[in-house]
């Protein structure tokens, strides 16, 4: 071999199953969680900020070397522990305890200061919390380097940004006049080809036409820095940098440069700056004395870099140049908060990381486990990736394009996004990704290796048929990986024929989720208490368990995104709820859901699900707010309907709920068992005629795959309630309820 590849490592349990010499090995898996940041939290794009919560596959969001980068994938939304991570120039952020961060450590620092590269390394968060300080002084162990400036395309302004620079430094908030000390400042201004008018106080001066400028982007009576020269070029934002710097910026003894303004907006505005040109900064405020008396509040902004931050010599002159490689964020604090839903990205940055939050802190992006293939594709191989669908396939592709993009340029990889394939011209192998759900597009290949991702989704006669005579000719191996779905189904029939096996032809391996070292033991008790014993053992202790009385089949379970039947004019909508009174936790829970149905063909779609142990008054609030988020008619939907279980206190809540929204809302009677009320819906589901919108809550679908046995049922009584509700307002017969058309069983009729 003329090169060698160094891929992320595994942890031991993969590295085992790496390394084992069976030329088949079947792993039965439970659930590993991303590492994740909460939802909320601001990822920089261009010319802006987007949401994690909005986050999606291809979007282009920003690395730590200031260049654009592709989001290849996007996790669940988790629930796990979180913790709030401090820094040194006191920014922060929220994060779980699986997130991963490439930090330096003050070893790697003093030994990368020697000559001896060490760092940086990727740590969790549970990693940096637990290693957190250093030798007998208790240093800061973790630093995390400062992002290369954000690479934000050239813009036309109206203002050239270091003259509007200027006049958010001293410039009057009521016109074009800018107090000017430095005759220096004069030759800058003409530059720009702006007129300067003089005054008798000889420090006060008029811009013209300036005002007019002023007035046209928003900031007269209104000083701030508007949100589009925050998005500029490098060049840009350095030259507002410096027009800020020239008028309210000096040196301070220490070296540091600063910058002091009364005014929140501009130093808000000017921390984003900084931040955006990778600078670290801190603020400090005060209450200053002016003859005795307390003045205005003045925040102070302290900083140091690499660029030149004034235009203005003798300010110039002054500034010491720090090297932008010693601008790190260390971290001084990790604390353990209230969990947050967080969700993880995937992104094909050179170093695999991306920016977060508007003080563009660095973070690391997961990477799925392709090594095995990748390392023996780079090995001359011919292998194969084959997920049961397209996108699911497609999803494997990009992460294997992380690494990809990690590779010298003379490792000489070749790749085709169109037929999803990496070449390795020097070593002849080739690595591609296939799905199953055209078995004949596979047929007739020879093949070295391949990994049937989520083996149970796929059909048993393509292994049979087509995968393994493609391994035939060159005596190929292959792995089989999922959580396992279906007790004795084809998948489970491999599994127990590796376990029994005594040669190396075959081997199954079991991989719970406790035994991955990066998830804690702890969070996947309290994960346990609250989830369905069959789900649980099947999602994470990785166990085939029989499903004999579970109504519904995971494999029966459609998604679709809400995009996709916004334009679906059949559409007909309902809200339901099941309630039950109370807020303590040994108390059910009240659950709400919105439900449609398509008219003319039949299928229904849980639109999204709402459960919570509440009041009666927060049920009542919580019904019509559900109803109005849903009541669509802007999409050519009618309006909404709502359905109530109707019995005992619930009637009142059934005719408060009518009086104070106006939507028809019935009240259903519980005139059969729970099963049978749900009867119409198995069916459904039988049929494949029920989709979920993408991304409802986990908790939903646990209950849905438990029921009846699970602990909860509240979420499938609502959607019994909402279905009911459509077949009762629309005259349709299937919902598995008995109502008097003369209103008897119904509160209220349309």
């Amino acid at each position: 071999m003329l090169y060698s590849i160094e891929l992320p490592p595994l942890f031991e349990l993969q590295q085992q199953i790496a390394d084992d010499i069976a030329r088949f090995k079947v792993i039965s898996c439970g659930r590993r969680f991303g590492k994740g940041i909460p939802l909320d939290t601001k990822i920089p794009i261009r010319d802006g900020f987007k949401l994690m919560r909005d986050i999606e596959v291809g979007d282009k969001i920003y690395g730590s070397d200031g260049k654009e980068c592709n989001v290849l994938f996007v996790s669940d939304i988790h629930n796990i522990d979180c913790y709030r991570i401090t820094f040194n120039d006191h920014t922060s952020i929220i994060t779980d305890s699986e997130h991963q961060w490439l930090t330096w450590t003050k070893l790697e620092r003093k030994n990368t200061a020697r000559g001896i590269r060490q760092g940086p390394n990727i740590r969790n968060t549970l990693e940096i919390k637990n290693t957190l300080k250093y030798g007998l002084k208790s240093e800061s162990n973790h630093a995390i380097q400062m992002c290369q400036s954000v690479e934000y395309s050239k813009k036309n302004y109206i203002i050239e940004p270091y003259i509007l620079g200027l006049w958010l430094g001293d410039g009057s908030k009521h016109n074009g006049e800018i107090t000017i000390t430095d005759e220096e400042i004069f030759k800058y201004i003409e530059e720009y080809g702006y007129k300067i008018l003089y005054h008798e106080n000889d420090i006060t001066y008029t811009i013209s036409k300036l005002i007019t400028q002023l007035r046209k982007i928003g900031v007269l009576l209104n000083k701030h820095i508007p949100n589009d020269y925050l998005y500029g070029s490098i060049e840009q934002r350095l030259n507002l940098l410096k027009g800020l710097m020239d008028t309210d910026g000096s040196v301070e003894p220490n070296k540091l440069c600063s910058f002091a303004n009364t005014n929140k907006d501009i130093i808000d505005g000017m921390c984003q700056l900084l931040s955006s040109l990778g600078i670290r900064y801190n603020v400090y405020e005060k209450y200053p004395k002016c003859n005795g008396k307390i003045c205005n509040k003045v925040w102070t902004i302290y900083f140091s870099s690499d660029f030149q931050v004034f235009k203005l010599t003798r300010k110039l002159n002054k500034q010491f140049m720090y090297k932008h490689n010693k601008q790190f964020r260390y971290i001084v604090s990790v604390e353990k908060v209230n969990s947050v839903p967080t969700k993880c990205i995937t992104v094909d940055s050179k170093d695999n990381t991306y920016l977060i939050t508007d003080k563009f802190i660095v973070t690391h992006n997961t990477l799925m486990c392709v090594e095995i293939c990748f390392k023996k594709s780079f090995d001359g191989k011919r292998v194969w990736w084959v997920a049961h669908n397209y996108s699911t396939a497609g999803i494997a592709f990009r992460m294997a394009m992380a690494l990809v993009n990690q590779l010298p340029k003379e490792f000489n990889v070749t790749y085709n996004i169109a037929t999803r394939t990496i070449n390795f011209n020097i070593t002849g192998g080739e690595f591609v990704f296939k799905s199953s759900d055209r078995p004949d597009n596979l047929r007739g290949e020879a093949l070295d290796f391949l990994v049937m991702d989520e083996a149970e989704f796929h059909k048993k006669n393509v292994w049979d048929e087509i995968l393994r005579p493609a391994l035939a000719d060159r005596k190929g191996g292959a792995i089989f990986i999922s959580t396992p779905k279906k007790e004795n189904g084809w998948f489970h029939q491999m599994y127990k024929q590796g376990l029994a096996s005594t040669n190396n032809n075959i081997k199954s391996f079991h991989a719970s989720s406790y035994m991955n070292p990066y998830l804690d033991p702890e969070e996947l008790n309290a994960i346990r208490e609250v989830t369905p014993d069959i789900i649980f053992r099947q999602e994470f202790m990785a166990e085939f368990v029989s499903g004999a009385g579970a109504r519904v089949k995971r494999e029966n379970i459609q998604y679709v995104g809400l995009d996709e039947i916004e334009n679906n004019k059949n559409i007909v909508i309902a809200i339901g709820a099941d309630l039950a009174i109370g807020e303590k936790e040994i108390n059910d829970y009240t659950a709400i859901c919105a439900i449609a149905k398509d008219i003319k063909n039949g299928d229904i779609y849980i639109l999204d699900v709402y459960r919570e142990r509440m009041s009666f008054r927060r049920q009542k609030e919580r019904i019509i707010g559900f109803a109005e988020k849903w009541n669509r008619q802007d999409l050519g939907w009618p309006e909404i309907v709502i359905g109530i279980e109707s019995q005992a206190y619930q009637k009142a809540l059934v005719q408060e709920v009518n009086r104070d929204c106006g939507f028809a809302t019935f009240g259903i009677p519980a005139n059969k068992n729970k099963t049978a009320r749900f009867a119409s819906l198995e069916a459904k589901y039988e049929m494949k005629q029920i989709y979920h919108v993408e991304n409802l809550p986990l908790t939903f679908e646990n209950e849905l795959l438990a029921f009846p046995e699970g602990q909860h049922d509240d979420y499938v009584d609502s959607l019994t309630n909402g279905y009911a509700a459509i077949n009762k307002a629309y005259g349709f017969t299937d919902s598995g309820f008995t109502f008097d058309l003369n209103g008897k069983d119904n509160v209220f009729s349309i």
